[in-house]
C-alpha cells in the first residue's frame, strides 16, 4: 500500500508542476497562479506536500523547481516573521483580509525546506516565523487568553526539534491543547455522538473538521512534549478521545446504506452527523490524525516491551 500511496503522490505533483510559473515576481522565483494572483496558503501547501513526498523517498530530479517555490515562500516573509498573503506578479503583494492557515503553513514549509537543503537561511526564516505565530502574533492584551487556528503551528514545532528546540514552543502547544480541552465535550456533558469532538453547547452538532485539525495538532504537542520531557497525560487522553470520536462517524458500510452509491463513500468522513457534504480536506486530515496517534501508539508499544 506504501507504494501505491507514493504513486498517487508523484502523480498529483506531476500534475501540479507544469503550472508553477518560472519566474514568479523576480529571477529564482516560481510559484502557482489563481487568476493571475499567488495565494501563499496554496503555494506553501505544494511546498508541503513535495518536501514530504521528498523526504519518504520520493522524485528529486525536481529539486530546482522545488528550490525556487521555497525562494517564492521566502520573499512574501516580512521582517516580523509574518508573511504577505497574496503576491500579484504584475501589482507585487496585495493587500487585504488576512487568510486563515496561510502563515502557519508558511512555517512548516520552511521548517521541512531545511531539513531537505541544509541552508542556514531557511532555518533562520522558520526560527522568524514560529516565534511570531508563538509570541508575537498573541503579544496584546488578551493574546493569552485565547487562541486562534494553531494547529500547524505546533506541526511546525514538532517538526523543528532538534534544529529550534525552544520551550517557548512547547510551552505555547501545550497551551494550546489546554485552552482547546476546555472545548471538548466529555462522557455525561452532552449527547453521546458529540463525545470527543469539539464545540460550544449542546444545540450545534460538531463538525468533523475541526476534530481531525485538533488531532494533528495534539499529535505533535503530545510528540513535541514527550521530546523536551513535559509530562502531557491530559493531551494523549484529549487526542485519543478525538480519535475514537472520528472513527465512530467514519463511514463504513453499515452507515452508507442511505446514499446512492454507498461503496463510494466508505472511509470518508462527513462534515458532520446532519450534513452529508464530504470534503477531500475532512479526510485528509482525519487520516493524518489517525495516523500520527497509530504511531504514538507504536511507540508507545515498543517502549513498553524494552
Amino acid at each position: 500500500p506504501g507504494r501505491g500511496f507514493a504513486a498517487a503522490a508523484e502523480r498529483a505533483l506531476a500534475y501540479l508542476r507544469p503550472q508553477l510559473v518560472d519566474p514568479c515576481g523576480a529571477e529564482g522565483r516560481a510559484c502557482l497562479l489563481s487568476e493571475g494572483r499567488a495565494e501563499l496558503c496554496t503555494n506553501a501547501l505544494v511546498a508541503i506536500a513535495s518536501l514530504e513526498a521528498r523526504r519518504g523517498g520520493g522524485d528529486r530530479t525536481h529539486d530546482a523547481l522545488l528550490r525556487r517555490l521555497v525562494a517564492f515562500i521566502t520573499a512574501l516573509q516580512q521582517p516580523s516573521g509574518d508573511f504577505h498573503h497574496v503576491f500579484s506578479p504584475k501589482e507585487g503583494v496585495v493587500p487585504g483580509p488576512r487568510k486563515q492557515f496561510c502563515s502557519e503553513e508558511a512555517a512548516l514549509a520552511l521548517v521541512l525546506a531545511h531539513e531537505a537543503f541544509g541552508e542556514p537561511a531557511l532555518l533562520v526564516a522558520a526560527e522568524r516565523a514560529l516565534d511570531y505565530l508563538t509570541v508575537t502574533k498573541y503579544d496584546f492584551f488578551l493574546g493569552r487568553l485565547t487562541y486562534g487556528a494553531d494547529h500547524w503551528t505546533c506541526i511546525a514545532a514538532d517538526e523543528a526539534f532538534g534544529r529550534l528546540s525552544h520551550t517557548r514552543y512547547v510551552d505555547f502547544c501545550l497551551g494550546y491543547a489546554a485552552f482547546l480541552a476546555r472545548l471538548q465535550y466529555g462522557a455525561g456533558e452532552a449527547p453521546a455522538d458529540f463525545v470527543g469532538h469539539y464545540g460550544v453547547g449542546r444545540l450545534v452538532v460538531p463538525s468533523a473538521g475541526p476534530t481531525a485539525t485538533v488531532a494533528e495538532a495534539l499529535a505533535s504537542t503530545l510528540a513535541l512534549a514527550k521530546k523536551h520531557g513535559r509530562p502531557a497525560l491530559p493531551v494523549r487522553d484529549q487526542l485519543f478521545s478525538a480519535l475514537a470520536a472520528l472513527l465512530r462517524d467514519q463511514l463504513r458500510p453499515d452507515n452508507t446504506w442511505m446514499f446512492p452509491v454507498p461503496a463510494r463513500l466508505v472511509g470518508g468522513f462527513r462534515r458532520s452527523l446532519v450534513e452529508p457534504e464530504l470534503r477531500i480536506d475532512f479526510a485528509q486530515h482525519a487520516l493524518s490524525g489517525l495516523v500520527r496517534g497509530a504511531e504514538l501508539l507504536a511507540l508507545e508499544g515498543a517502549a513498553d516491551q524494552q
